[in-house]
C-alpha cells in the first residue's frame, strides 16, 4: 500500500499556506484545510500520523510589523498548526506537549531519577556563584538552556578568559555551567522507540569540547550495557518521548555520565560515520506507529517537501 508524505517546515508557513478550521456547532465535526501556494491542498481527515521532527516557530520577520506584533502573529500560527493536528485522526509523536523535554535541567533531574550519574551542574545569573564553582572545579563548561530564534548553533565551551569577562553581563539571562567529566571517550545515543542505537567519540582526538563541530573525531559503533541502555529509555519515557539524541561521557572507571538529551538531535552524521542504520529505525517506528490509519489516497504521488 503506497503512504503519501507531506513534508512541511512551519518556518515557511505564513508565506506558501493559507489555512481554515472548522468547528461545528452541534456535535463534535470539526476540519481542517491547509493550501499551499502551488494549489495542493492538505485534509486534516486525511492525515494518519504526524510527526513534529522540529518545533519550529512559524516565521514572520518578512512583515512590516513591529517585533512584538511578530511574535502575536508567529504564536497565532503556531497554535492554529496545532489545532489543524488536532482536528485530525492522526497519530501524533513528539506533538506540542513534549516541549519541556527539551529543558537541560528538567533532563538531568529525571536522568539522576532513572538511576543515572550526572555532572556538578548549576543554572545561574549570578557570576559570583558561577566564579565559586570555577575555584571548586578543574574545568568548567558553560552552555545555553534554549536555542536562538534564527536556530543558530550554540556549542558548548570550557569557561576562559574570554567567558569570565563575560559573567559581568549574565545577570541578563541565566546559563548552564558543569563541571567538566573528565573520559576518554564520549558516546552519543539515538533513541528511536524501544531501539537504542550508540556511537563513541574518541575525545584524545577532541580538540574543544563539542563533538558536533569536529567530524573528524574518530567514531565508531559502542556496546552501550543493558543497565544505562534502559535506563535511558525510562528517561526519554518519563520525558513523554519516543526518540531523542543523549550525550554521555565514559570515565576512566567505565562510569557512564549522563551530560543531556536532545528531543530534535541530529543522527545522520552519526549514521554516516558509523553505517548504523538509524534512518530504517525511524521508517520502521514511524511505520509501526501508523497502523490502519492509512491516507485515503490510493495513488500516492511520494514525498512532497514543502519548505
Amino acid at each position: 500500500m503506497g503512504i503519501e508524505v507531506e513534508v512541511l517546515s512551519p518556518r515557511v508557513v505564513p508565506t506558501q499556506t493559507r489555512i481554515t478550521l472548522s468547528l461545528s456547532d452541534r456535535g463534535d465535526a470539526r476540519s481542517g484545510a491547509l493550501r499551499t501556494s502551488s494549489g495542493q491542498c492538505i485534509q486534516s481527515e486525511d492525515l494518519g500520523l504526524v510527526w513534529y521532527r522540529r518545533h519550529w516557530w512559524p516565521r514572520t520577520d518578512w512583515l512590516p510589523m513591529l517585533p512584538s506584533d511578530q511574535r502575536f502573529a508567529e504564536r497565532e500560527w503556531y497554535w492554529t498548526l496545532s489545532g489543524f493536528v488536532a482536528c485530525s485522526p492522526a497519530v501524533v509523536i513528539d506533538g506540542p506537549e513534549t516541549m519541556p523535554a527539551s529543558n537541560k535541567l528538567l533532563q538531568l533531574m529525571r536522568a539522576q531519577r532513572a538511576g543515572l550519574t550526572v555532572p556538578r551542574t548549576i543554572v545561574s545569573s549570578d557570576s559570583d556563584a558561577v566564579r565559586t564553582m570555577m575555584s571548586e572545579c578543574a574545568t568548567v563548561i558553560h552552555k545555553a538552556m534554549s536555542v536562538p530564534d534564527d536556530q543558530k548553533l550554540l556549542d558548548a565551551r570550557r569557561m576562559g578568559t574570554t567567558e569570565c569577562e563575560a559573567l559581568e553581563h549574565l545577570e541578563l539571562a541565566p546559563s548552564m555551567f558543569q563541571e567538566e567529566v573528565a573520559a576518554r571517550y564520549e558516546v552519543r545515543v539515538t533513541i528511536v522507540g524501544d531501539k537504542v542505537f550508540a556511537a563513541r567519540f574518541d575525545l584524545e582526538r577532541l580538540r574543544g569540547v563539542d563533538v558536533r563541530l569536529e567530524r573528524d573525531t574518530p567514531c565508531e559503533p559502542h556496546d552501550l550495557p543493558t543497565d544505562v541502555a534502559d535506563a535511558l529509555r525510562s528517561v526519554a519515557r518519563d520525558l513523554g518521548i519516543t526518540m531523542c539524541c543523549v550525550d554521555l561521557r565514559v570515565t576512566d572507571a567505565g562510569e557512564y555520565v549522563f551530560l543531556e538529551l536532545n528531543p530534535e538531535g541530529q543522527y545522520l552524521f552519526i549514521e554516516v560515520m558509523t553505517g548504523l542504520p538509524i534512518t530504517r529505525a525511524v521508517v520502521d517506528y514511524l511505520a509501526s506507529r501508523l497502523g490502519d490509519a492509512w491516507p485515503r489516497s490510493s495513488s500516492p504521488e511520494g514525498v512532497k517537501r514543502i519548505e
